[in-house]
């Protein structure tokens, strides 16, 4: 395997790792952050509890935004890397033709 192919690759799976993390902040604030907020809206009550389940919705709000920008990150990672991965091979192709 070339150097232009690792470096593809390389940069694919830091993509899928990026998307892993997205996806596990997207678990995390659907599943495990939503059940306690409703566990904490069931059984407790008042203005205290009220102040925090919105910073609680905030938090996940913001969790979800961040999740979105590393699908949005990874996407960039995988498109900017076939196009380089392309113009690599286009060059490389050129050079041996210009060899000969």
């Amino acid at each position: 395997m070339g150097y232009i192919e690792w470096n593809y690759l390389q940069a694919k799976r830091q993509a899928d790792r990026l998307e892993e993390q997205a996806d596990m902040l997207d678990r995390l604030a659907s599943n495990q952050m939503e059940e306690s907020l409703q566990r904490l809206t069931g059984s407790w009550k008042g203005e205290n509890a009220r102040r925090y389940i919105c910073k609680g919705n905030r938090a996940k709000k913001e969790i979800n935004k961040l999740s979105k920008e590393l699908k949005r990150t990874a996407s960039v990672i995988r498109s900017s890397a076939e196009r380089m991965h392309r113009a690599e091979i286009r060059a490389k192709a050129l050079a041996c033709t210009l060899k000969r």
